[in-house]
């Protein structure tokens, strides 16, 4: 979750097993953010880490051997994508910590890579694979409640928000880029933008030569 936050920092230094490291600040919501460091393949066998920050106090550093993609809720659960091993073709784990740094929820995936977002009330995370399809999930039981299959992007990058008084989850193609829709946590499409909407049409033509083209424009 990415909301407004009183730590301004990208990069904070913490401490993790007695050395000093800089994690950066990839998400925030409330009091509290959320930050992380490449875990480095080399010799020296740098860790991966994740921290937890409530104001400018650092809750916990834990390390997690290839954090790539962090979300935090405004009660302070986090949850973090690792993506097992950089530069291999392997799976990605997804878990949740509290505020303590405990596991509540974990899970391994045969998708490499993921993405993940978890709700302002930590009730459910996101999770965006390469399959170009996003899942999500209910942290209490583990049960997967929604599926999208997104047909614009390969790998969408995912956030929950709330509209109109309801947590749906936006979906974009970049990080910075616009809104191309929001999904429910069924996995239902609302609020389709012009762009996809057009997109969707233009991909709705299957021509089979040059002439075809021309018919079709």
């Amino acid at each position: 979750m990415t909301a407004e936050s009183g730590h301004g920092a990208s990069w904070v230094e913490v401490t993790y097993a007695g050395a000093t490291y800089d994690v950066k600040i990839e998400a925030t919501a409330g009091t509290y953010a959320a930050g992380l460091r490449w875990g480095v393949s080399t010799d020296d066998g740098e860790p991966g880490i994740v921290a937890l920050f409530d104001g400018d106090t650092a809750n916990y550093s834990k390390g997690v051997a290839e954090p790539r993609s962090v979300g935090v809720s405004s009660a302070g659960q986090v949850v973090i994508a690792d993506w097992i091993e950089y530069g291999t073709s392997t799976g990605s784990r997804v878990a949740v910590l509290d505020t303590a740094g405990e596991i509540r929820y974990a899970d391994e995936l045969d998708h490499g890579a993921v993405l993940v977002d978890i709700s302002d009330d930590g009730a459910h995370i996101a999770v965006s694979t390469y399959e170009s399809a996003v899942r999500v999930y209910n942290v209490e039981t583990g049960e997967l409640v929604g599926l999208h299959r997104c047909s614009v992007v390969a790998r969408p990058v995912v956030e929950f928000v709330t509209e109109n008084s309801a947590t749906h989850i936006l979906v974009r193609e970049a990080a910075s880029g616009d809104r191309l829709y929001s999904i429910t946590l069924d996995g239902a499409v609302v609020d389709e933008s012009e762009a996809v909407k057009v997109r969707r049409y233009v991909g709705s033509f299957e021509p089979d030569g040059a002439a075809d083209w021309v018919e079709a424009a």
